[in-house]
């Protein structure tokens, strides 16, 4: 395995394959306000950190309503179906050749940090974690200072840590913290946009063994 001593795993999109339910309760979401459903490209394309960006870009009016209202209807639709939602192929099977490596894994993740839990203990993975760090609410504004507490505690050097995610907030997070990162096409933004050959991006996660070996 490479040098690479503790694994940070963003969790919705790159181990957990939810990108299609996103899509199913946000159109439901436009659908009851009389706007013009997306379909898997289009969301790819508008998806970003802070999500409330991803809102105003569909069309989404918050002088009618409030962020926070339209947050709260997604994220209880989501709680409610979320256990429809499966690992991505190969999530397990790299975390556990990870985990018998001796390389410790922890969940970086913008979720609120119950419902983070709660997801990852539904999967048994829990054991797999030393950490699960998430949000203190759930509007999704980013991880970076959550990232940098975590880092901070490691009591490793930077070039030891990789971040393993889906989206261009997760390598922007990566270049904050100074540490190395891997994305995956299985999320929540399109190859295209997350930079395409030039960067370390991966179309599935079983790929990423080559770069641990």
């Amino acid at each position: 395995m490479n040098t690479y001593r503790h694994i940070l795993w963003d969790w919705n999109g790159t181990l957990l394959d939810d990108v299609w339910l996103c899509i199913d309760i946000f159109n439901d979401m436009l659908t009851r306000r009389g706007m013009s459903s997306i379909n898997n490209r289009e969301y790819r394309d508008i998806f970003d950190f802070p999500v409330r960006i991803c809102y105003e870009r569909a069309g989404f009016n918050f002088s009618n309503e409030t962020f926070d209202s339209v947050a709260t209807e997604f994220c209880d639709e989501y709680a409610r179906r979320v256990g429809e939602c499966g690992l991505h192929e190969g999530a397990e099977e790299l975390l556990k050749l990870c985990a018998a490596s001796g390389i410790c894994q922890s969940i970086l993740s913008a979720t609120e940090q119950i419902q983070l839990e709660v997801m990852v203990s539904s999967f048994d993975l829990s054991t797999l974690f030393d950490r699960v760090v998430g949000q203190s609410n759930h509007h999704a504004n980013g991880k970076i200072q959550r990232g940098r507490d975590l880092v901070n505690s490691l009591g490793i050097s930077r070039h030891q840590v990789l971040l393993i995610g889906d989206t261009t907030h997760d390598r922007f997070i990566a270049e904050e913290l100074g540490i190395d990162y891997a994305l995956v096409t299985i999320g929540h933004h399109t190859r295209k946009k997350l930079g395409g050959k030039g960067f370390r991006v991966f179309d599935r996660l079983l790929d990423l063994g080559n770069l641990l070996r």
